[in-house]
């Protein structure tokens, strides 16, 4: 019993100083953990973007990422330091093709205006040939009711003359 019970107290200091030591690493690993909403905030993109690289990437890559972690009472997904470079590696890479993309998106886009241009133009022109034509044929239709008036006007004029 005084065996186990100074052998307890010279064990007893390098425990708690082990303990003090685990204490510091796991301070100092928490402080390397982020949340995806605070990742996000640092990188200045919505949470829900973020969680839909994540989830992309994943299944892409077939990775596990992120740990779950219980803070403030509720469990949440945190990310390494590792973790973290790799996902800022995902958006770095989008944001390089991005912007080739956004060049070809403004080329297509730009001919795209060009066709519609050209096709306005088309249908401009169809348009007042329309026009024209609607008033050649009200002209037409003019100088038929002006035709029809005059032959009634005409059979009037004989039928009087022939009762006469």
């Amino acid at each position: 019993s005084s065996f186990l019970l100074l052998s307890f107290s010279i064990i007893l200091p390098y425990l708690i100083v082990d303990l003090k030591l685990c204490n510091r690493t796991e301070q100092a690993m928490s402080e390397n953990l982020k949340t995806i909403k605070e990742l996000a905030d640092e990188l200045g993109i919505s949470k829900k973007y973020l969680q839909n690289k994540i989830s992309y990437e994943k299944k892409k890559q077939k990775l596990s990422i992120g740990n779950w972690k219980k803070i403030s009472g509720k469990n949440t997904i945190v990310l390494s330091q590792k973790e973290q470079t790799l996902i800022k590696s995902w958006l770095d890479e989008a944001d390089s093709l991005g912007g080739n993309q956004e060049d070809e998106e403004k080329s297509y886009l730009k001919e795209r205006i060009f066709v519609l241009e050209k096709f306005l133009d088309k249908e401009q022109t169809s348009n007042s040939e329309l026009k024209k034509i609607i008033q050649q044929t009200q002209n037409l239709l003019d100088q038929q009711q002006r035709l029809a008036l005059q032959d009634k006007k005409l059979l009037e004029r004989n039928q009087r003359l022939k009762s006469s």
